[in-house]
């Protein structure tokens, strides 16, 4: 088998025992090689006891951890001191290239960390390496924009928009830019069911009723997913729908003090908290109607695939990879702009007026999440690795 190193960064470890959407990913390609091995890879991640012993369990993937170190300071530095085009590396790389060489590698792949690109470069020289871009990390006049182009293979983007935004950095080649769309466990969101009592049960717990008509908003509570448009439209929308209820499901950092908005919060809305991923199958079944309304360009957008493959009849924006995913009418789709508050709320009204129109987007949209599953991310993933180690062969 070909010998694959993935290079984190220095975030959160993988296995993925304390989350993160990129660490979560590369955990489902190193699960879906252990059920038909393709490659061996060896992983260079964070240091963290769960990991660890996590890691046991696979017999096809070598994991190499690294203490976090604490070098806040010399980041500084390297941000706002030292000239664009230098890059010193830093202590997480340095200790991943120590331990890196001595070993051949078909080829190595970076995740979401496109600078480590011109290090790795330096040490192997003749290895095929691929960055996976999960956010608009390059584009063109990012920093290090033609260092990392030089450095780097291959770029597997996660959705066309953010290939399009790859391809707008200088020298990028088109052949060497692959869309590999994220994928989850369609089954989990898709089989999720809970009985009429269970429901009801649930529904309690956050003081909603089974003859409330609930929105439901699933992701971080911040101001770029656009929270503070879709709670000014909630406003609106329970004037007029007096059963009407916002659920937002995630980390209220809104009571924490870590968000802030220009307005009150409306009456009938109910945060959830932080909810355990394994939670939102059926955390999910708790809403009528989805409302996912980024502001920001959204890369790709796991809420949105997860609220269709749920069977939720959606609402989302045409921010960046979401439009993709909604294609077809699997979801009704709200341009942003200066109005997207007054939009969101007809949406949402129109939405609670038709059973036809919900129903119509519940079927439409399962059938277009099936295609984002972590079958077809895999296999994609698959095809891209077996292209790149043809490369400077």
């Amino acid at each position: 088998m070909k010998k694959i190193a993935i290079v984190m960064s220095e975030g959160l470890p993988v296995p993925a025992v304390k989350g993160g959407a990129v660490e979560n990913l590369v955990q489902a390609l190193l699960d879906e090689n252990e059920k038909a091995p393709a490659f061996a890879f060896s992983v260079f991640t964070l240091a963290d006891p769960l990991a660890e012993q996590a890691a046991k369990k696979y017999a096809h993937a070598r994991f190499h951890f690294f203490p976090k170190k604490k070098a806040r300071l010399f980041r500084w530095i390297s941000k706002h001191l030292l000239p664009a085009p230098f890059y010193f590396g830093d202590p997480f790389i340095r200790d991943v290239l120590g331990a890196m060489r001595g070993n051949a590698f078909d080829a190595i792949v970076i995740e979401n960390a496109p600078r480590y690109a011109m290090p790795l470069r330096k040490a192997f020289q003749r290895t095929p390496i691929a960055c996976h871009l999960h956010n608009r990390i390059l584009r063109r006049g990012c920093r290090y924009e033609r260092q990392i182009v030089r450095a780097t293979d291959a770029f597997a983007c996660v959705s066309e928009f953010l290939c399009r935004e790859a391809l707008s950095a200088r020298g990028v080649l088109r052949e060497r830019v692959f869309c590999c769309p994220n994928g989850i466990d369609v089954a989990r969101f898709s089989s999720a069911a809970l009985s009429a009592e269970e429901r009801a049960s649930r529904r309690a717990q956050f003081g909603l009723s089974e003859k409330d008509f609930v929105f439901l908003f699933s992701g971080r509570i911040v101001k770029e997913k656009g929270v503070g448009e879709l709670l000014e439209a909630f406003r609106e929308v329970g004037r007029r729908v007096p059963a009407a209820k916002l659920l937002l499901l995630g980390a209220n950092v809104v009571e924490e003090g870590t968000a802030k908005w220009d307005a009150p919060i409306p009456r009938g809305v109910v945060f959830s908290g932080l909810v355990p991923y394994a939670e939102m199958p059926a955390m999910l079944k708790l809403g009528d109607v989805a409302v996912l309304p980024s502001t920001g360009d959204e890369a790709f957008a796991l809420t949105l695939v997860e609220c269709l493959c749920a069977g939720l009849p959606t609402i989302s924006t045409d921010s960046g990879g979401m439009a993709e995913i909604a294609e077809g009418g699997a979801a009704r789709v709200v341009p942003r702009g200066k109005e997207l508050s007054s939009r969101l709320a007809e949406a949402m009204l129109a939405l609670h007026a038709s059973a036809e129109e919900r129903r119509a987007l519940s079927e439409k949209g399962a059938s277009r999440g099936a295609l984002f599953s972590r079958e077809r991310y895999w296999a994609r993933f698959r095809e891209i690795l077996s292209t790149l180690v043809s490369f400077r062969g």
